[in-house]
């Protein structure tokens, strides 16, 4: 079972909470770095695998696969942070890296404080000592900080073809188009792609699609709406996509995601 809480007090912090759960997952990323407290079972991420009483950590629009062991089912709680709220409090070098798993206890325990404690924040326009103890956390995170010294350099081509895609989300995205940009033959660019990305073109899009339209249903806009403006054929073609990535289906998400203006 899925759920969601969010806010759009303090920079829309949201937390996924799974309890039971045997879902899995296909390639993906998200825009924020997602730090997952392990309550229960085994959660793998690629070839990491992530145990009870442990913090596996997801870094921004890096692509991954989440599975479980064999029969198995896990319980975990996700807070995702923006690389803009850790930059603004000057913690983020933009080559931060941060281990992927966690062990230590301390961090554990006051990681499970913090997402406690959160579930009573959304429901509050004021809260210092929370924002506090969310600094403070992440201050503590840093610590278990490494640096990447061989991050693949990535063409200008690729940004062009992001930069394409994002403006005609919502509309239909021709491989021959994309292929111009990057001035490749078909074969040559899909395995490029690939190299840089970590996900062919058309899970690229289908992916960018779910995030815009995920954006969408949190500002309260109907799921045939959301479906049409971001390039879905219809509402069932989004929900079957939306709930493959996301483990929940756009009217539990919509309905879960609790929404407090300031």
């Amino acid at each position: 079972m899925f759920s969601f809480l969010r806010t759009k007090n303090f920079d829309a912090l949201e937390v996924l909470q799974a309890h039971q759960a045997s879902a899995t997952f296909p390639a993906h990323f998200h825009e924020t770095f997602c730090i997952s407290l392990i309550e229960q079972g085994t959660f793998i991420e690629n070839d990491t695998i992530a145990t009870q009483n442990s913090l596996l950590i997801s870094h921004p629009f890096e692509v991954h696969q989440n599975k479980i062991l064999l029969d198995g089912c896990y319980s975990l709680r996700t807070l995702y942070v923006s690389p803009d709220m850790l930059n603004h409090k000057g913690l983020t070098p933009l080559d931060l890296q941060f281990s992927k798993v966690i062990d230590d206890q301390d961090l554990v325990q006051q990681c499970g404080q913090l997402l406690n404690y959160f579930s009573t924040y959304v429901k509050s326009t004021k809260d210092n000592f929370f924002e506090q103890s969310l600094f403070q956390f992440l201050a503590n995170l840093y610590t278990f900080r490494q640096t990447n010294d061989d991050l693949l350099e990535v063409p200008d081509w690729v940004e062009e073809v992001k930069a394409h895609i994002a403006n005609y989300i919502d509309q239909r995205i021709q491989l021959d188009t994309l292929t111009k940009l990057a001035g490749q033959d078909k074969y040559q660019f899909i395995r490029n792609f690939r190299k840089y990305i970590g996900l062919t073109p058309f899970q690229f899009i289908i992916l960018q699609r779910i995030l815009r339209g995920k954006e969408m249903l949190q500002e309260g806009m109907p799921i045939v709406d959301a479906a049409l403006n971001t390039g879905f054929y219809d509402q069932s073609n989004f929900t079957n996509y939306f709930r493959r990535y996301l483990g929940i289906t756009p009217s539990n998400y919509q309905r879960s995601c609790n929404i407090f203006q300031e």
